[in-house]
């Protein structure tokens, strides 16, 4: 019984705790912003045109644009490589919202390994890529309400 007392409030204080995360205010690119957060963190992303291949390991967090698609765009700094690449999400869940995914030339432009993810809001254009635009690999959740415009793959 105490045990279970114990586990119920560290779990509540760790969710009462989780942090907002600010980029570029409070760090100054979307790869240090998903570094900085720790699980149940949000991290919004300013507007603005983002060159970045971003690896989230093993972490719930959400990933949401301040603004919306048309203002926040995120493009691969390597094309050949992923925009977003969360290797090792197995039992977390992950949210990403609202964003631009653009000029991807390699296996994928979003790629989601295991745990649940929500991706919601999105627009992923002109992409050249062999496995689609988002590749979602044993995992749960839902993808609502994005855009797919003039991908090949």
């Amino acid at each position: 019984m105490i045990r279970t007392i114990l586990t119920l409030v560290l779990a509540l204080t760790s969710f009462a705790f989780a942090a907002t995360i600010h980029v570029p205010g409070d760090q100054p690119t979307i790869q240090a912003g998903v570094d900085a957060a720790l699980d149940n963190d949000t991290v919004f992303v300013a507007p603005g045109d983002y060159a970045e291949n971003i690896i989230i390991n093993s972490k719930s967090i959400s990933l949401i644009s301040d603004s919306g698609a048309a203002m926040t765009i995120i493009r691969p700094f390597d094309s050949g490589e992923r925009a977003l690449h969360l290797p090792t999400n197995l039992n977390h869940a992950f949210l990403l919202k609202g964003f631009t995914f653009t000029g991807s030339n390699g296996h994928t432009c979003v790629e989601i390994y295991r745990g649940d993810a929500g991706v919601y809001d999105n627009v992923f254009e002109n992409n050249d890529v062999d496995d689609g635009a988002i590749f979602l690999y044993y995992c749960g959740g839902t993808v609502m309400n994005n855009v797919f415009r003039n991908n090949r793959g």
